[in-house]
């Protein structure tokens, strides 16, 4: 459903969680960070930032950190797309009583932590 919505947006997945992660992070975000935090490929985040890059929706400092920054036009396109999608999980979950959100806490964590636990035993 998030790769549908992504297409419809006219964004790549790429494209789409890199504007995700810079909404959450308050507009800015470190490029090791933003690696770390995607989940994409070097090369996936790297094509992603190009073309943002290319649509003026972001710049990227010439610090260390290589910090990725949304540009006002870019922060008016993440309001039209990724943020409709944030306010969407907002709206469900905020919807859901503290009970319900809680039990999808702990089977989440669950889930996360035997498949962690199982993929360390692979040798």
């Amino acid at each position: 459903m998030y790769h549908e919505a992504t297409l419809r947006m006219g964004l790549t997945d790429a494209e789409h969680i890199t504007l995700y992660i810079l909404c959450q992070n308050g507009g800015s975000c470190g490029k090791g960070e933003l690696y770390k935090k995607s989940g994409l490929t070097r090369m996936s985040l790297s094509n992603a930032l190009n073309k943002l890059l290319s649509f003026e929706c972001i710049t990227v400092a010439r610090n260390p950190e290589k910090t990725v920054t949304l540009t006002k036009k870019g922060a008016e396109f993440s309001e039209q797309t990724v943020k409709k999608v944030m306010d969407i999980e907002n709206e469900v979950l905020t919807g859901w009583d503290e009970e319900d959100r809680n039990a999808l806490i702990e089977l989440c964590t669950r889930y996360l932590t035997q498949v962690g636990d199982k993929i360390n035993d692979i040798k």
